[in-house]
Formats: C-alpha cells, sequence, structure tokens
C-alpha cells in the first residue's frame, strides 16, 4: 500500500466523517476496514498490516463505544512500518502511542480472554439448561411500552439495512402508540425523535480479543446483567434483533413472564460457513439460536424462505410470521427535495447535472451484487463505448464493504472510470437525497453459493419502491414477490408504450450481467416509461410495505399468540410409576379419568410398560407414554429422576404430578401428594425396610425442597413430617382427603349382613394384622364361629409368612381367610355383608378403605391413633392398635350388639358424604394451577 494516511476502523466510515477528519486535519487518508478482510482469517489481517509502510495510521474513535476496539486496533497498528500512529477522539483531537500503549492492549486482550472463557463456560450451562426447559407461558400485559434489544456487537457501524430495519421497527411502533426503550451497545444512528423513544445504553466489552466469537458471549453476559436491572413492569412486550451468541431476551422473558418477540434474519451459522469462515464456537452458536428460536413466543422472519426454514427447526407455524421489509414513505418522498437540492447533491459527488443517474445503494457484500451491476457496465463499454458517451450515464456505486475491491479494479476501466462514482458509505440521513437525485435504481442480488433459497429482504429494495424511482432487480424469491408484475427484458422493446400499473421496473435474471446491461440501457433510452414506472414504484410501495404495514403484522402476530396460549389447555404430566398397590391405584383409578374430563387440562400419564394392566378403562382424553427400563427400586430411583425431567420437557408440560411423597426434583413446576407415613419406622424392624424408610424420608425432603407446591392426604399426613420438612415446603402444602368411588354405595333394603369380620388392605407391617390376628384369637372363647377375612396382596412377603405362621400356631384355619387381591365391585360386596369392617392400622395417613366402608355403612371398628379419627370422626368405635386385649373387647362389643353396630353404620353412611373423588379432583386442579402460574 502507497497512501501516505490511513483511517484503521472495524467498520466503514462514512463520507460525512472523512470530510471532516480532512477539513479538522488537514489530511485526506485512505481506509483500512478490519472487517472488509476478516474473512481470510486473523493472519490476513497481520499480513496486511506487515505489509504497509506509510507515514501515519489514524485510529478514529467516532464515538465511546469504539473505544472497546482501541486494544486490538492498537497493537495491529505496531505490526506496520508506520512512522506515527495516532488516536483521534470524537472531537478530531488526537494522541500518539507506541509500544508502551501496544503491550498494554495485549494485557487487556489478555484478561479479557481469561473472561471470555469463563462467559463462554457459563454460556454453555446456561443455553444447555434453556434447551432442556418449556417456553414459559405468559399472559398479555397492559403496558403499551416495548424494550427494543438491539444486541448486536457491531462497534461503529454507521449504515446499513440493519441501520434502516431498526429505526423503521422503531418509528412503526412509535406510530402504533407504543412507548420504546432502545437498549443497544451501539451509538443510536438516525432513530426516529420522539418522547415516548428512550435511549438505555448497554456498556460492550472492555476490550476487543481474539478469537472475535468470545466477545459476542462477554457482551451477552453483561447485556443480560444490565437489563434484569431495568423495571420490568414497564414494559408490555420484548422486542430482540437476533445475533450471533445473543440470546439475552430469553432470559429477560422468562425472569419477566414477558412475551418474547425474536426478529430473525437468517442463521449466522449459516453467514458464517457460506460467506465468511466457520464458526471456532460454532456449536455454542447453534445453541445460543435455537433456545432463541424455542423460547420466542413470536418468531418475526422477513421472508417465507425465513419462515419455513424456522419451521423446520421445530418452531410451530402458529408462532411465526413472515413479513417483508419495509420503508418510512415520508423520509423517502422524492417531493421533499427541490431541483436546486438535487443539483447541488449531483455537484457534490461529482455526478454531471444532465446525467441519466443509474444507482446501487447498499453493502459491498456477499449477496448484494454490487460487482454484477459493475460487469454489466463493462460489458456496454466493451460492446457500445460509444453509447456510454451518448447516453449521458453515470453510475454511482454507493456503500462500502468486502467486494468494493473488485467493483474498483472493474470500474476502473479507463472506458468506464468516466462514468461511474463510487461514494463510500454515506450517512443514512443523505440516501433519501442520494436516491432522489437518482434516474434508475438498481438491486442485482446474487442467489446463495450453496443453492439453497434466497431468504434476504434487501431494505434498499422498499427505499428505491419509494422513492419513486424504477428498479432493475434480480428475480430472486421475495425480490421477485414485491416486484410482480414488473417487465423483463425479454418483454421489452424500442418505442415502448406507457408501463401498466403493475410495471415499476425490470426484473433479471439473477448474476446475468447481459440482462443486467439490457435492462439498464432500455431505461435510459426510454425516460417516459422509467417515469411512469418510478410513479408505480412509489405506489406499490405506500400501498404494501411500509413500516407501519410491517409492524401491523407483528402486533398482530404477538396479540394471537397471546390468544391461542391463554386458550391452551394447561398441561399436566402425571407420574404414574409408583402406582403399583393399594391406595396409589385406587387414586389412578379414580382420579385420572376425572381429570382428563376437564377441558382446560390436557393430561399426559407416565407409567412404566410393565404398569401396562394397571390402566383405567375410559382414557380417551389422555396421552400415556411408557417408559421401558429394568425394574427395580434403585433403578426406578434413577430413571424418574432422568426420564421424567426430559418427558416434561419434551412435551412441554406446565406441571409434574407425582401421587407419592417424592417425584423428579427437576421436572417444571413439580407438584407432590404425601401418602405415606414416615412414622413407619416406629414399627419397623427389619434393617432392610429401615433402610427403605430412610431413602423415602430424603426422598419425600429433597421433593419438598424442589416442588411448586405439595399436597397432603390429610392434615395428619402434613404434620407428620416433622419440623424440618414443614420448613422445608414452606407453606406449599394443602390438605386434600381422597375420595370414594361411586360402587361403593349403601346396600340394598333386603340386604342382610352376616356374622364375619373384614379387614382391608395390602399386607404390609404397619397395617398391624399380626395383632388384629391375636385378638381374633381371643375371641374364640366368646365367639367361637367368628371368621375373619382379609382383602388384599401381600406386598411385604416376610410380613406375610409372619401372619401365616401365627394363623397355624394360634390355630386359626377355619377363622380366618385371606382373600388375596379383591375386585372393587367384589369388595362393595364384603363391605354390604360383613358383620363389622376392622382397621387395626398402625400408621396410616389416610385410609381409603375407611371411605369405602363408611360410603356402603359398614359398621366400623378402628385404631383411635395416625388419620383415623380425622377421617372417621365419630362413624366408629375406637381402639388401642398396640393393645390386643382393647382391640377384642371392641370387637366383641360390636358383635354382641345390633343397635349399636347399626348406628355407628348410619353415623358412618352420613360421614362418607363429606368425601368424593369429584370433590378431591377439583381442589388438586386448584393447586395444580397455583403451580403453573408465573
Amino acid at each position: 500500500m502507497t497512501a501516505s494516511n490511513y483511517l484503521v476502523t472495524q467498520y466503514p466510515l462514512t463520507t460525512n466523517y472523512i470530510e471532516r477528519f480532512t477539513e479538522r486535519l488537514g489530511v485526506k487518508p485512505e481506509q483500512i476496514v478490519i472487517s472488509n478482510i476478516t474473512a481470510g482469517g486473523y493472519l490476513d489481517v497481520l499480513g496486511v498490516f506487515r505489509a504497509l509502510k506509510v507515514d501515519t495510521l489514524y485510529l478514529p474513535v467516532v464515538d465511546e463505544t469504539g473505544r472497546v476496539l482501541l486494544p486490538l486496533l492498537k497493537v495491529l497498528c505496531l505490526f506496520s512500518r508506520a512512522r506515527d500512529r495516532f488516536v483521534v477522539e470524537p472531537d478530531f483531537s488526537t494522541r500518539g502511542f507506541g509500544w508502551g500503549a501496544g503491550l498494554f492492549g495485549v494485557l487487556m486482550m489478555g484478561g479479557g480472554f481469561v473472561h471470555g472463557a469463563l462467559t463462554l463456560l457459563w454460556g454453555w450451562i446456561r443455553l444447555g439448561r434453556l434447551l432442556r426447559a418449556p417456553r414459559i407461558a405468559v399472559a398479555g400485559h397492559g403496558a403499551k411500552r416495548v424494550l427494543y434489544l438491539k444486541t448486536n456487537l457491531w462497534l461503529g457501524v454507521q449504515a446499513g439495512g440493519a441501520v434502516a430495519h431498526t429505526n423503521g421497527v422503531i418509528g412503526g411502533m412509535l406510530g402504533k402508540g407504543y412507548g420504546v426503550d432502545f437498549a443497544s451497545a451501539e451509538t443510536p444512528v438516525a432513530l426516529p425523535h420522539s418522547e415516548n423513544l428512550e435511549i438505555r445504553p448497554i456498556k460492550p466489552p472492555r476490550s476487543y480479543v481474539i478469537p472475535r466469537e468470545m466477545n459476542h458471549y462477554r457482551h451477552n453476559d453483561n447485556f443480560i446483567r444490565t437489563v434484569l436491572d431495568m423495571p420490568a413492569e414497564r414494559y408490555g412486550f420484548i422486542y430482540q434483533r437476533h445475533s450471533q451468541g445473543n440470546f439475552t431476551g430469553v432470559v429477560v422473558s422468562r425472569r419477566w413472564k414477558r412475551p418474547l418477540v425474536m426478529e430473525y434474519n437468517g442463521s449466522e451459522l449459516w453467514i458464517a460457513r457460506n460467506w465468511g469462515r466457520p464458526l471456532f464456537f460454532e456449536r455454542l452458536a447453534e445453541m445460543a439460536e435455537t433456545a432463541c428460536l424455542r423460547h420466542a413466543h413470536l418468531v418475526v422472519t422477513v421472508s417465507d424462505v425465513l419462515r419455513d426454514e424456522v419451521i423446520a427447526r421445530g418452531v410451530e407455524p402458529e408462532r411465526v410470521v413472515a413479513c417483508p421489509n419495509g420503508v418510512d414513505p415520508t423520509v423517502f418522498d422524492p417531493k421533499r427535495y427541490s431541483p436546486p437540492r438535487i443539483t447541488e447533491a449531483r455537484r457534490h459527488f461529482g455526478i454531471p447535472r444532465d446525467a441519466v443517474v443509474v444507482t446501487f445503494v447498499g453493502t459491498f457484500g456477499h449477496w448484494h451484487g454490487a460487482e454484477v451491476l459493475a460487469g454489466s457496465l463493462r460489458e456496454i463499454a466493451v460492446s457500445d463505448p460509444q453509447w456510454l458517451a451518448d447516453s449521458k450515464i453515470h453510475v454511482v456505486f454507493v456503500g462500502d464493504g468486502v467486494k468494493r475491491p473488485l467493483v474498483e479494479e472493474t470500474v476502473s476501466d479507463p472506458r468506464l472510470a468516466p462514468y461511474c462514482t463510487i461514494t463510500g458509505l454515506i450517512a443514512p440521513e443523505d440516501t433519501p437525497l442520494l436516491m432522489a437525485a437518482s434516474d434508475i435504481l438498481v438491486s442485482p442480488h446474487i442467489p446463495n453459493p450453496d443453492s439453497s433459497p434466497f431468504f434476504g429482504s434487501p431494505t434498499k429494495l422498499f427505499e428505491y419502491l419509494a422513492s419513486g424511482r424504477p428498479v432493475i432487480a434480480s428475480n430472486l424469491y421475495q425480490i421477485g414477490e414485491v416486484l410482480r408484475g414488473a417487465s423483463t427484458v425479454g418483454s421489452l422493446s424500442p418505442g415502448a408504450g406507457p408501463p401498466g400499473e403493475e410495471q415499476c421496473g425490470i426484473l433479471v435474471t439473477p448474476g446475468d450481467t447481459g440482462e443486467l446491461a439490457a435492462a439498464v440501457r432500455f431505461l435510459v433510452e426510454n425516460p417516459q416509461w422509467r417515469q411512469a414506472a418510478g410513479r408505480n414504484a412509489r405506489k406499490r410501495a405506500l400501498a404494501f410495505y411500509t413500516w407501519d404495514h410491517h409492524v401491523e403484522t407483528i402486533l398482530g402476530g404477538l396479540q394471537a399468540v397471546l390468544a391461542r396460549d391463554a386458550q391452551r389447555p394447561l398441561r399436566l404430566l402425571f407420574n404414574g410409576l409408583h402406582s403399583k398397590s393399594g391406595g396409589g391405584i385406587t387414586y389412578l383409578h379414580n382420579v385420572l379419568p376425572l381429570l382428563a374430563e376437564d377441558p382446560g387440562i390436557e393430561v399426559h400419564l407416565c407409567l412404566h410398560e410393565e404398569q401396562r394392566d394397571l390402566l383405567p378403562a375410559n382414557l380417551d382424553n389422555v396421552t400415556v407414554h411408557f417408559l421401558s427400563f429394568k425394574t427395580g427400586f434403585w433403578r426406578l430411583q434413577i430413571n424418574e429422576q432422568r426420564e421424567l425431567p426430559r418427558l416434561s420437557r419434551r412435551i412441554g408440560a406446565d406441571v409434574t404430578f407425582s401421587p407419592a411423597n417424592y417425584g423428579p426434583f427437576l421436572a417444571r413446576n413439580s407438584v407432590i401428594l404425601v401418602r405415606n407415613a414416615l412414622s413407619v419406622v416406629f414399627v419397623e424392624r427389619r434393617p432392610v425396610k429401615l433402610a427403605y424408610w430412610a431413602m423415602v424420608y430424603l426422598g419425600t425432603a429433597l421433593s419438598l425442597l424442589f416442588c411448586s407446591r405439595a399436597i397432603a392426604v390429610s392434615d395428619y399426613a402434613r404434620r407428620s413430617l416433622g419440623e424440618v420438612l414443614l420448613r422445608l415446603a414452606r407453606g406449599r402444602i394443602s390438605v386434600i382427603p381422597h375420595g370414594v368411588g361411586e360402587i361403593f354405595s349403601p346396600p340394598a333394603e333386603s340386604a342382610r349382613r352376616e356374622g364375619f369380620l373384614l379387614a382391608v388392605s395390602d399386607i404390609y407391617v404397619q397395617k398391624n394384622l399380626r395383632n388384629l390376628l391375636y385378638a381374633v384369637a381371643r375371641l374364640r372363647a366368646t365367639h367361637p364361629g367368628v371368621v375373619l377375612k382379609v382383602a388384599g396382596r401381600p406386598i411385604d412377603e416376610d410380613y406375610y409368612q409372619s401372619l401365616k405362621k401365627i394363623v397355624a400356631e394360634e390355630g386359626l384355619e377355619p377363622h380366618v381367610e385371606f382373600l388375596g387381591e379383591v375386585s372393587p365391585t367384589n369388595l362393595a360386596d364384603l363391605y354390604h355383608r360383613c358383620a363389622v369392617f376392622v382397621f387395626p392400622s398402625s400408621v396410616e395417613t389416610f385410609g381409603n378403605p375407611l371411605v369405602e366402608a363408611m360410603a356402603c355403612g359398614a359398621p366400623i371398628a378402628s385404631s383411635n391413633t395416625a388419620a383415623m379419627p380425622e377421617v372417621l370422626g365419630e362413624a366408629a368405635l375406637y381402639f388401642d392398635p398396640a393393645d390386643v386385649e382393647d382391640m377384642a373387647s371392641t370387637l366383641s362389643r360390636l358383635l354382641m350388639d345390633a343397635g349399636m353396630r347399626r348406628d355407628i353404620g348410619k353415623r358412618a353412611l352420613a360421614r362418607s358424604r363429606d368425601f368424593s373423588w369429584r370433590k378431591t379432583v377439583d381442589m388438586t386442579l386448584e393447586v395444580i394451577k397455583q403451580a403453573a402460574r408465573p
């Protein structure tokens, strides 16, 4: 490089800044734009600076955000062979720097690198959690203020489509009566002037480090912390412009319970792979991108191609709106500018007053096609140089970017140079004037390099249309749709009549320099046609493509999503893995069908595949998920903690309900049912069983710590947790008793009770059947024909064998029958026929057989401990379960007193009316809804 002075910047500077620089410092510099050469890699950047042999290098600080880049840029400048190196402050004062500043820059970058490495690790953990979590449901919020998050780390970007899009969306929201808070690390450029717009500056990282992707995650971390300090109640929703590695909107939306609108302009991974170099932290960038799409309540794309892409990535179609970019028709109204103003603009850029001006405005990027326009001009220069001279054509290239050197090389051809101007980057506020000073506007975009559908929605295309000038554009996906009805080169002929209303320009084959050259020649040679086509262009922009239309589509899409979410049933995951016997099966069979009847609940049931036979029959509205793993106590605990949270996330469950003392700790909004009596340890002596109950206690404690809500089947069950566990629950326990099935009803009037005793329970040690057998042995003295029928499965085999041993030792074979598992129908019949229903349990949190027996009007003799008095009230005759003589005496009294049996049976029947599964389910649903509330 041979120029004497260079400005070194990350992104291009506007011509206005360079002119002010030249005026203040008396130096006319060239530019070195880092972003235009990084596609070749870091070594290429170093190579550029090592090749520099110049007088002076300047590092301009256009605004305060640019200071972040100084340490890196200083280090790069020290690789050059420049005589002097200066930092240029925003007021154009200068200060030199040397090796000391470079060393300080290296130290700052080293510290930034360490911080960046830690931030990457934290980002990985955070994103892992977000990808496992379901999207939160949010309700509409009354505040008409938007928090706009522009999270790009484009320090120093002063123009371009992103700037226009940001300003357009914010202007559209302001026009709809919304207030906007604009949060960004960038200095605002050309934002609308409004009292309802507030700027919320976000400090960028203190230094820029390599690899440059690390800066995005450092920026994201700081962005999140800064935004979370803002007042959540101020905002109705959050709007984020998607950028690499930034998921601020997701974290803030979930913390504040506010809707998130994510503007998605294409995959950063795809852009890096196809228009640059693959990302160093590609997997992390992909995780961030996926998290943003998954958790956004509304995804806004600028084209149907992008809409199809995000739907293919798992975003529900109803959560996506596609709306093309737009334009502010007032800003780009050519009538704003008088003929003298337009003449002055042409003079400023060296354009002849009477020239037919053909203009390209945009980034000289990979897909913008500036080099295609330059190539078409070269074809004209080669094939018909005289036409160039006679037509008075002048082609203006406005902008900067990686393709600029290629364009400059093409138009430097002596045959073209007199007819071309490359202005460089101009300020956004000057763009409408230059378009008004043009006669023809060109959008020569090219296809994607991997042959995938073109997904862009060029902002400049809509600005072209609003400027009232005919547009030459590539017939490429949305561009062709926007210009539908425009002429093609093949349909044009010399001396063509006036264009139809749909003809607002000419569509050409993408990348075809011959067609583009022919389209330019036609418009230059047919001034009346092009002027009429320009008027049609502005009409089209005003009718369909204003920012007002764009924002209206977004707001409508958000309202529709929120309305659908408000109507969506609450999604409940019912954990049935512990429903294997006794009360667990009773609860499953009675509660689940009633839950499924509620239209406001979408029920999902999780069972082990070996539980298929336990399913209730009437589950048409329940989705059942079967897990497959080897059974066993420990395997169940491990798989419950691992598989249930996964299933919860996969189906997007709002609540996970485990009708057991413990459930999956990490499932979303967990609700547990305290139904196992932890005080069993006081009656259990076997080491293995004691270890089991110790694990139940630990599981209960952890579940109470992690759960959103808990249900206790009785106040005794709640109190029996003990002071420590009650403190863990922190007042989140509701007492909801079990109900009773309709099959358990009073006996027919003709029914006659028989003389047997009935005990109903699965066989465990805490059921106290041992003492009941000894009581029956005592009863033989006064009731020699006494018979005890025990209905229930022998769950504890060792205990069951000990009972059979007692039967043999006491000679009770004629007096005791173990019926095993009994169907509900046969069980109701037993309740109807028994002389006395006896409930000897020493530890019980509720006791479903109690309410079943009451509902059948059975005379009841019961233990006077645990939850039994709470459930039975005055509907039983009580005994001490530890006192065999008291138990035998109580049973004898009832067997001998028919009047007492009838009286207790009536009281039991009346008491049973306090219990119903419908009431249980209604109260349980209220707890579940409380757990689901944000």
